[in-house]
């Protein structure tokens, strides 16, 4: 798949996500409202999130295998949650995100971390929510911006994956795109 191609199916996937999900103007308006709200508190977000994922044995393998160091990770982390909240959800922000699943299967970070991570954000970001927010209106679309905009960056990171491990195959194998997809679904329907 050529780089135009992949940026058009970038762009596609995030369309049929915030779609989906409803990620629309309002809910990037109410994330940028939390932004302003939880901002300080992002690296007591960070250093929790961090907290569960050094508890991960495959985590800890990577962490070793690549020398990542807990600073580095920390300012990764928080400048992936300043786009995630500050971001208009437009098409270089889909690129960007899927660049991050791409550098993480550089690294060797197993996927099933991946939903298990962005689930710890969800957690510990809904924690100083109900901290920080009284009203019960505004904790409301607070959450479900936040989760919209978790749930969306997450889609985008896998499909990375997925993309990634494809072009792999296919340039190892020298099997065209339309075969590989043929041969998947015949292989689906088997089960």
């Amino acid at each position: 798949m050529t780089d135009k191609n992949l940026s058009l199916k970038v762009a596609d996937i995030s369309k049929k996500s915030k779609d989906y999900l409803g990620l629309d103007e309002e809910a990037v308006s109410n994330l940028k409202e939390v932004y302003s709200i939880l901002k300080d508190s992002f690296p007591e977000i960070i250093n929790a999130v961090l907290s569960v994922l050094t508890k991960n044995e495959d985590a800890l393998k990577v962490i070793s295998e690549t020398g990542l160091e807990a600073e580095k990770a920390v300012k990764l982390l928080d400048k992936w949650l300043n786009l995630a909240f500050s971001s208009k959800y437009e098409e270089d922000m889909s690129e960007e995100v899927f660049k991050i699943g791409y550098a993480h299967v550089r690294a060797g970070v197993p996927q099933y971390l991946m939903p298990l991570t962005m689930g710890a954000f969800l957690v510990e970001t809904l924690k100083k929510l109900f901290e920080k927010i009284d009203d019960k209106e505004k904790l409301l679309k607070a959450v479900l911006a936040v989760s919209k905009a978790y749930f969306w960056n997450i889609t985008i990171m896998l499909e990375s994956y997925k993309e990634e491990r494809i072009n792999s195959f296919l340039e190892v194998t020298g099997m065209s795109r339309e075969l590989f997809e043929r041969m998947s679904r015949m292989r689906a329907r088997k089960k």
